[in-house]
């Protein structure tokens, strides 16, 4: 099975392109199985490789980045409805248990969803066509540095980032931002998982911390557009269920968030150029 992390004697432009490929073969193989609960691994694959763009984000430069990256931001978009769909199934059957009425009218507003996108709208053959043409670009990704100058700088902006937008999570309290800060930490935990056998334990710690962090912020983030869904009627509950359920929503996402803040507090207590100083250690002596 091939490695999804960088290699010891790797040049990282090689190693980069290859992990870019590796994903995006591996994102065609699911969907040409034309199997609809198998979306979610798409969307992951493409995460990935838009892990992958921001790890050499200053080695391909502004403009190439930004192309990238919204490339695979846009073939994941669509798919990104039939997962959300369906995690707000998941969501609300583990809120008021499976048979519920809450869970049945979400199941079929699913079963509306995939159908529009799959049947209707041909989404599985239109991401195909644009996987592949995504492809034939990895190879004129411009990467110059072979080592460490080529993720240092890019480490450490990605861990910035994710600091800054917990920062402004708790200022604002808003969906929006706690939904940003979800993302960016999923991004860092990406990025540091591709090269994962270099890194120290304090960096080690951080991956585990941020893959229990992105969960409980994704939990919220479910809970937050079901409510959305509630408020504006498109379930049709009626009054008294729309009401409980709002309230078992509130209780349920402050001790989301509290955990998630606590916990954030914690992983991002170090500066984040002194995590990628230790990053940079760990990595001239797995190189050596």
């Amino acid at each position: 099975m091939a490695t999804k992390k960088l290699k010891r004697s790797e040049p990282v432009p090689d190693g980069v392109r290859r992990l870019a490929l590796q994903r995006l073969e591996r994102a065609l193989e699911v969907l040409a199985s034309g199997d609809p609960d198998a979306i979610h691994e798409v969307r992951k694959e493409l995460k990935q490789v838009r892990a992958l763009l921001r790890l050499v984000r200053s080695e391909l430069g502004s403009k190439r980045f930004a192309a990238e990256n919204a490339r695979y931001r846009d073939i994941a978009r669509p798919l990104s409805a039939i997962r959300d769909s369906q995690a707000l199934v998941q969501a609300a059957q583990k809120l008021a248990g499976t048979q519920s009425p809450l869970v049945k009218a979400l199941k079929v507003r699913h079963r509306a969803v995939q159908h529009q996108l799959l049947v209707d709208e041909h989404q599985l053959e239109r991401s195909t066509r644009a996987l592949e043409q995504g492809m034939r670009t990895v190879s004129r990704w411009k990467l110059e540095h072979r080592g460490w100058k080529a993720l240092g700088p890019n480490l450490e902006r990605v861990m910035s980032r994710c600091r800054r937008e917990m920062a402004q999570a708790k200022h604002s309290g808003e969906d929006d931002a706690l939904h940003s800060w979800r993302k960016q930490a999923k991004y860092l935990r990406a990025v540091l998982g591709v090269g994962a056998p270099a890194w120290p334990k304090v960096v080690r710690e951080l991956d585990h911390g941020l893959h229990r962090l992105a969960d409980a912020l994704g939990d919220d983030h479910d809970l937050a557009v079901l409510e959305g869904l509630i408020d504006r009627g498109e379930l049709q509950l009626g009054s008294t269920l729309a009401t409980h359920s709002r309230a078992t929503i509130h209780a349920r996402r402050r001790k989301l968030q509290a955990e998630s803040f606590k916990l954030g507090e914690k992983l991002f207590a170090r500066e984040p150029a002194e995590l990628v100083q230790a990053m940079h250690a760990g990595w001239k002596a797995w190189r050596r």
